[in-house]
This record gives C-alpha cells, sequence and structure tokens, in this order.
C-alpha cells in the first residue's frame, strides 16, 4: 500500500506519489520564467535527448571514464548550461549522457570548479566519440 501524506499544497491526504493539480500549478508558476522552461518540454528536445542516449548506448560516460564501470544513463546533461548560452540547448556536441546519481554530482561540481569539470565532460565525449569506447577492463554495474 502506497503511504499517505498530508499536501501542504493542497492540504488533502493522498499517496506520496501523487501529485495534485495544485501542486503541478505550482511548480509550473515557478518554472514558467526560467529561460530554459521551454526547452524540456518540447518534441525537439525529447528527440535530441533520445538521440543522445541512444549515441552512447544508454551508458552514462562520467562512471565509465571516472570509475570504469557501466551504469545506465538515463538523465542528458548540458555541459555548458543552458542558462549560460541558450544557442547550445540542441547541440548534441554540448550534450552527455549520464546516470541520474552522476547528474546531481556534476551540477555539485560545478559549484567547485565549473571549467574543469566542463573540460573534462567534453573529453569523455571526445574520447566516446573517437570510439575508444569501453575502456578494457570496464565492470558493468
Amino acid at each position: 500500500m502506497a503511504r499517505l501524506i498530508s499536501c501542504s499544497v493542497c492540504m488533502r491526504v493522498h499517496s506520496k506519489d501523487y501529485i495534485c493539480d495544485a501542486k503541478k500549478k505550482r511548480r509550473l508558476d515557478n518554472n514558467k520564467d526560467r529561460v530554459d522552461s521551454g526547452i524540456y518540454g518540447g518534441n525537439k528536445w525529447r528527440v535530441t535527448r533520445e538521440r543522445v542516449l541512444e549515441d552512447c548506448n544508454h551508458i552514462c560516460l562520467y562512471t565509465l571514464y571516472k570509475e570504469g564501470k557501466i551504469v545506465k544513463a538515463n538523465d542528458v546533461h548540458h555541459i555548458v548550461e543552458i542558462l549560460e548560452d541558450e544557442t547550445l540547448a540542441y547541440e548534441e556536441d554540448n550534450l552527455i549522457g549520464l546516470s541520474k546519481d552522476k547528474h546531481k554530482l556534476i551540477h555539485e561540481l560545478y559549484k567547485d570548479n565549473k571549467k574543469l569539470v566542463q573540460d573534462e565532460l567534453k573529453e569523455m565525449k571526445r574520447m566516446w566519440e573517437n570510439r575508444i569506447g569501453i575502456p578494457p577492463g570496464v565492470n558493468r554495474v
């Protein structure tokens, strides 16, 4: 049975996994002024995202090259963020497949030394595209 919560937005009790209409509206209102809000919902982004994931065989390149493990990529990350340069939003050279955990980690690492992390991600992408691919001795997770 799903866990029940008291929703702080609609003030009703519902399943923890359920997102009520009031919460959806609040999230939309909070995000509609962002420069990147119109990008993620569109078909062009869905097609680009899927192409990037297919190009890396749905492998998280960060985990592959940093840890020597194969982990499924289910997120696509903008190396140069949209808020920095909106023109790179759909540029596949600026996109890299990552796992959800590594995507969060990358954003944390950006706080310390964004340029260094961006350069590392670009190098990982270059190595993959030059068909260096999966290094010998890599463990599948």
